[in-house]
Order: structure tokens, then C-alpha cells, then sequence
């Protein structure tokens, strides 16, 4: 099999991905109007009064439903293609901005990023195209290159930190002529364009997120709320002991540890029945020992 055979087959190939892609977007169109319909039914249960029929449990299609929701997502999808399609538009230079690249200055004195201007341009001679600019991922200590834009016009190379640390002169080399065959095909194109696409995607992913990261939210706030206003009841067969069974308790308890009582003990303990008989005693012994102290 030759070279320009293989070429046919990754075109076909990329055909493929592109149908592929197609059905993706159905099958997101699919599953959003699945989840959209269960939420419905579920909304119309709840509000519905009993005796109601729910007009989304009996069938889950309904056309009007549907139309909106594919309506919905395919609006998200071309507005969002379209915004990073635009941001695109300025070519190689956006998206080596895009990656954090740098552009590296033809006037440079440094040998490993002379070497490669050096590759670039030779590449450019024997290829018969401009010299495109080339960019340098500083913060990439792999082995990697890219090649961006709609035509060799506006075309950038980049080339990692890892691809001049570790590469000699031949095998940059190499890596060079690989993606200049990116510009002279057409691949940067189809490039930017399923860029566009797949971000439309990424868009309907982060809404999702979005989403669910709100509803778990709310779920916890009611959760929280409903935790604080529940009050625990009081214990069923007991009852709090009145004051008159506390005080009766406190003055069987007598004179503390200590040999005294607090005053409000003393009251408590002259009130109650002991106390009276205690102060009668005492009152009839006084009486008793009164002569004889008055004659001793």
C-alpha cells in the first residue's frame, strides 16, 4: 500500500468520525428529551390534584415536547460552534494562544530555539510555502508539536519544551515535516471546524454540570432547613416535679456536708411538718429548764 493510498483511507475515516459525530448530537438530543419528559411527569404528578390523569405518564412521546428540546439543544450547539468558530478566526495564532504558547522571536540568539528556527525555514523552502511563525509551549516537558490555521497563509507550528530538550536535529526534523503535511492537506481546517463543534458539546456538558451541581444544592439547604425545625418531644410517662416535691425533697435532705444550710432550706424545712414538732420540743424544754436556770 502506497502513500497516497493510505491518505484515501484516513480521509474515509475522518468521514466516518464526522457521521459519528452526527449520531452523537442525536444521541444527546435523545437522552436530554428522555430527561426532560421523566422531569415533567413527575412535575405533573406532584401538582396534578387527586383523581387527575398526568398527561405525560401515559406516553413518553409527545411531538411538542420533543421539538422544543431538540430546538433547545441544537440552538446551544450552533450558537456555541459559531462563538468559538469566531474566536478562531484569526487562525494559527489564536489557538497557539488558546495553549499558552509563545511566539518565538526570528531574531533569537538562544541554540536550541535557533536549531528549530533553522528546521522551519527548511521545511518551508523544500515545501514551497511561507515560513509560517513558530510558537513554543514552554510549560509542556513532553514531546509534542501542532500545526493551526485555515491555509498555509495563516499557519503556526508549535513544538513543546520537551520536543528541544530531548530531540536531536534529525528527529526535529522529522517532527517538523509531519506537521507541515497538516498544512499542505487541509487537516487544520477540519481541525478548527470540529473544534467548533466538539466545544457546542463541551457547552451542553457544563450546563448539565451546572445544573445538577444547583439541584444538589437545594437539596441540601431543604434537607438542613427541615433537620432545624424539627424539635424533639418531651419523654412520654415523665413529667417535671413541681415545686412543692422539690422543696419536700430538699428539706429530707437535711443540713448539707458542710454542717450549714442555705436560708431559703431553713424556711423550707420550718414550713414543713418536722419543723413544727422540732420547734414545739424545743420550746417545751426551754420552759421545762427555765426555773431551775433562774435559781442555779
Amino acid at each position: 500500500m502506497d502513500f497516497f493510498e493510505h491518505q484515501d483511507k484516513a480521509r474515509r475515516r475522518t468521514g466516518r468520525l464526522i457521521w459519528f459525530l452526527a449520531l452523537a448530537v442525536v444521541g444527546i438530543i435523545a437522552a436530554l428529551y428522555l430527561v426532560v419528559w421523566f422531569g415533567m411527569m413527575l412535575v405533573a404528578g406532584y401538582d396534578a390534584r387527586p383523581g387527575d390523569p398526568n398527561a405525560y405518564a401515559g406516553s413518553f412521546w409527545h411531538p411538542e415536547l420533543f421539538l422544543i428540546v431538540a430546538a433547545g439543544t441544537l440552538a446551544v450547539i450552533l450558537l456555541s460552534s459559531l462563538y468559538k468558530t469566531a474566536q478562531l478566526a484569526s487562525g494559527g495564532h489564536a489557538v497557539a494562544v488558546l495553549l499558552g504558547a509563545r511566539r518565538i522571536d526570528p531574531q533569537t540568539h538562544e541554540p536550541a530555539e535557533r536549531r528549530l528556527l533553522n528546521v522551519v525555514e527548511e521545511m518551508a523552502l523544500a515545501a514551497g510555502m511561507p515560513v509560517p511563525p513558530v510558537y513554543m509551549m514552554d510549560a509542556e516537558a513532553g514531546i509534542n508539536a501542532f500545526a493551526a490555521g485555515h491555509d498555509p497563509r495563516d499557519a503556526v507550528i508549535g513544538v513543546t519544551h520537551g520536543c528541544l530538550k530531548y530531540l536531536d536535529r534529525d528527529e526535529l526534523q522529522g517532527v517538523i515535516a509531519h506537521e507541515f503535511s497538516h498544512i499542505l492537506n487541509g487537516d487544520m481546517r477540519l481541525n478548527l471546524r470540529l473544534v467548533g463543534i466538539l466545544y457546542g458539546i463541551l457547552v451542553l456538558a457544563l450546563i448539565g454540570r451546572i445544573v445538577l451541581r444547583s439541584m444538589r444544592h437545594v437539596g441540601r439547604s431543604r434537607s438542613r432547613s427541615r433537620g432545624n425545625g424539627r424539635r424533639s418531644p418531651p419523654p412520654r410517662g415523665r413529667s417535671r416535679p413541681s415545686s412543692r416535691a422539690s422543696a419536700r425533697a430538699a428539706s429530707s435532705r437535711g443540713p448539707r456536708a458542710g454542717g450549714y444550710t442555705s436560708a431559703s432550706s431553713e424556711s423550707r424545712s420550718a414550713a414543713s411538718p418536722a419543723g413544727r414538732r422540732s420547734r414545739r420540743v424545743s420550746r417545751a424544754s426551754a420552759a421545762a429548764f427555765a426555773p431551775a436556770r433562774a435559781y442555779s
